[in-house]
């Protein structure tokens, strides 16, 4: 039986030149961009889930077909010619809130054009699984949670007749009935190495197009080390889906290091970027990875995505040692009060302290903001702007606050009564419509203004200038002048035609 993985694309004409598309599988906010025709987005993660599953089926002999199509370019017309190429008997991919209507319209046009048997997973196909199995005919099943395994019980019931496993949602006559909830991939190392193979296609794999602008040589690989994070924060997607799913765990670092020297020997990689949720959670871990790489004599740069919480100096100058060039911290607000509604125990001055010493050790820094949470007010706001613009920072993330179904915020918001009755491609992570805000509170203009009052403020300094043209300077050698160009051109279009 043919089981074919996809990551589907939506994407919209916007004029002659450009078109709107959806960043999806891999992505911990899926959300909506502007770019020209027939180039392919400025940011691209890695479906790290359906490579796993992918490989898992591969090990049991299923015959596994990949399509990313965000990652090849291509449109739901080309899509569905390959499916009906293929004949797949299982069709399987990740569902998204702002592209649910599309989603649900292309499993029905799949089912048009061959008998196979689809499959969705993801929070909003979870949240909403027993309207979804009721109300139409195209779904046939719906995963939920981590669903590598479940996908591959999944298989083999179809193949097999074997039992259905935990983890499903499946429809009984009229009715839709939920097997049990999965158990989470406990220990981590029992999943297989990644199938990066087979992506964005087996039949053209090019694992290089995946790309993260915060990276600086080129080709940069993505892998993760762990899964989860400690913090449940109210409105990330991912936490809500590993804390029911055995909550934060990682890879060995034996395991760790043992994939970094593939990717560097197999795969020509200059650069390994940890996309996990969040890399510095444990320090235990993280120190163990960093030691073995040291042990190991690996010659590699790496950068991750973290939380200030934790971060020693002791545990980042070990980093430094052992290639770290570069940190994402996930920071999201100065206000104590608002950290502490969304369940995050970041301490302001102890960022600024930790974002001091990667300066230090000639770690690259950004920090993400989110604006526009629940209990967010004006002062908040300033008092968040004020503490980014005295950050000696690298470069900044903004996000407004999106409250996707499953999460704590969609929770919260819907019980104040500020979720709008809106079409779901409102909940897009980059330009959310979705709640009422109070009067004079416009998100897309407070972003504006923060990346604009940010960036005022580190022109005039000389410090912040000479250290960003030495970053601008080893990207361009690492990743090649006319890449970079073609980023910060990308980069542009898609803030100018998209906010």
């Amino acid at each position: 039986m043919t089981t074919l993985l996809l990551n589907p694309s939506c994407k919209k004409t916007t004029g002659v030149l450009f078109e709107k598309y959806y960043v999806r599988g891999g992505s911990r906010w899926p959300h909506s961009g502007v770019k020209i025709k027939g180039t392919l987005p400025h940011y691209l993660p890695f479906p790290f889930s359906l490579a796993y599953a992918a490989a898992l089926l591969k090990q049991k002999g299923f015959d596994v077909r990949i399509i990313d199509a965000v990652a090849l370019d291509i449109g739901e017309e080309e899509i569905l010619k390959k499916v009906a190429r293929l004949k797949p008997g299982l069709v399987f991919f990740e569902c998204t809130t702002p592209t649910f209507d599309s989603d649900i319209l292309l499993a029905s046009r799949i089912k048009n054009i061959c008998p196979a048997v689809v499959a969705i997973a993801g929070l909003h196909a979870e949240e909403f699984r027993f309207d979804i199995l009721r109300g139409n005919q195209t779904v046939d099943f719906i995963l939920r949670g981590e669903y590598e395994w479940t996908l591959l019980g999944l298989a083999e019931h179809l193949r097999t007749g074997a039992g259905l496993p935990d983890g499903v949602t499946y429809r009984s006559g009229t009715d839709a009935v939920d097997s049990a909830y999965p158990a989470g991939v406990r220990p981590l190392d029992e999943l297989p190495l990644p199938l990066r193979e087979a992506f964005p296609s087996d039949v053209k794999p090019q694992p290089y197009v995946y790309w993260d602008g915060f990276c600086q040589y080129r080709p940069a690989l993505q892998m993760q080390t762990s899964r989860g994070c400690r913090w449940q924060c109210s409105f990330c997607l991912p936490a809500h889906i590993t804390r029911s799913s055995g909550g934060y765990r990682f890879f060995s670092a034996q395991r760790v290091v043992s994939e970094m020297e593939i990717l560097l020997r197999h795969y020509g990689a200059r650069e390994i970027y940890f996309d996990d949720d969040n890399f510095t959670a444990e320090a235990g871990h993280v120190r163990a990875v960093c030691n073995e790489i040291i042990r190991r004599g690996l010659c590699v740069r790496w950068s991750c995505t973290g939380d200030i919480i934790g971060l020693d100096e002791d545990t980042l100058r070990l980093m430094a040692q052992s290639g770290c060039i570069g940190i994402k911290f996930g920071l999201e607000s100065a206000s104590p009060r608002v950290l502490r509604t969304i369940g995050k125990p970041v301490n302001p001055e102890g960022a600024r302290l930790t974002i001091r010493q990667c300066r230090r050790l000639k770690i690259k820094t950004q920090a993400a903001f989110t604006i526009g949470l629940l209990e967010e007010t004006a002062s908040d706001f300033e008092e968040t702007l004020g503490f980014a613009c005295s950050l000696d920072l690298d470069s900044l993330q903004v996000s407004i606050a999106t409250p996707f179904p499953g999460t704590e915020f969609y929770r919260r918001a819907k019980e104040k009564g500020v979720l709008l009755e809106a079409a779901w491609e409102r909940y897009d992570g980059k330009i959310s419509t979705a709640i009422q805000r109070h009067k004079g509170y416009d998100p897309l203009r407070l972003k504006r203004r923060f990346l604009l009052r940010w960036m005022a403020a580190k022109i005039i300094s000389p410090g912040w200038i000479a250290r960003h043209v030495r970053v601008i300077a080893r990207t361009v050698w690492g990743a090649g002048a006319i890449f970079f160009l073609k980023q910060v051109f990308a980069v542009a279009i898609d803030e100018w035609k998209n906010s």
